[in-house]
């Protein structure tokens, strides 16, 4: 496992990219005097009552994210039906057509006549979909948000790569305290690989906001404990071409009722 430190992005701006969980789990050492990511309580707002709790779920995958996950995929079932099936043209030749294939008039075939047809094929080409969620929010979001945003997106990535496509998902956590801003970027799943719910809703958790993305903050000397765990901000890196940004706290709060129209829209 290579260890990852912060790099620069622009003045006073940090940013450490994690592509595994090993490496999620092994933030630089502490140089800050704050210790909010070890606070013990709080589950329901934190996600886990300790950070080894955070840790062990991170690591093995969250059974019980995954298991709401895939119910409300199942519930959504259909709702990207379409997706999976495209509409392209098939060349048929006949004895009448739109135009002549003059290899086949000059060797005498009568079926010398091509046209092109309208079919319908199963699967969306080599389409790849990359995620970028913004795991942070201030104090009064609650970990239910949370959890529901891991849940919906568990979900939607189920039904987009069953309609056909590829996903890739991150997840970032980006705050300013101090001066300056960081982000921590956490690949949850690569576009070629399967789709490993467990992991992915651990990563989505508000044990990994609220742990173990606090416990890379206090990895900044800047960091005060005046400052509690900073200011949620959103994503002063640039997007990639194509990247579809999403907030867990506005999925988190997508109505009841609402998701598949809300699906509809993240997964078109």
């Amino acid at each position: 496992m290579n260890a990852v430190t912060w790099e620069t992005f622009g003045p006073g701006r940090y940013v450490a990219r994690c592509e595994t969980a090993a490496q999620f789990l092994n933030p630089p050492p502490r140089r800050s005097a704050c210790r909010e990511s070890e606070y013990v309580g709080e589950a329901d707002w934190r996600g886990s009552a300790t950070y080894v709790e955070a840790d062990a779920v991170i690591r093995a995958g969250w059974p019980e994210g995954a298991r709401a996950a895939a119910a409300m995929a199942a519930k959504l079932d259909g709702v990207l039906a379409a997706a999976a099936q495209r509409e392209t043209f098939q060349t048929a030749w006949d004895v009448a057509g739109d135009d002549a294939d003059v290899g086949r008039f000059l060797s005498g075939e009568p079926e010398c006549m091509a046209a092109s047809l309208p079919v319908t094929v199963d699967g969306a080409g080599s389409a790849v979909v990359r995620f970028a969620v913004k795991g942070g929010g201030s104090a009064t979001v609650s970990g239910e948000t949370f959890t529901r945003a891991a849940v919906l997106i568990g979900a939607a990535v189920d039904r987009m790569e069953s309609a056909g496509k590829r996903v890739e998902v991150w997840v970032y956590y980006s705050a300013k305290f101090g001066g300056i801003l960081c982000e921590t970027w956490h690949l949850l799943k690569r576009p070629e690989e399967a789709l490993d719910l467990p992991r992915l809703c651990a990563g989505l958790s508000p044990a990994a906001f609220r742990r173990v993305g606090w416990r890379w903050r206090e990895s900044r000397p800047e960091l005060k404990e005046s400052h509690g765990y900073g200011i949620s901000q959103v994503s002063e890196i640039p997007p990639e071409p194509g990247e579809v940004r999403l907030d867990a706290v506005q999925v988190g709060r997508v109505p009841a009722g609402g998701e598949a129209d809300w699906l509809r829209q993240v997964g078109a």
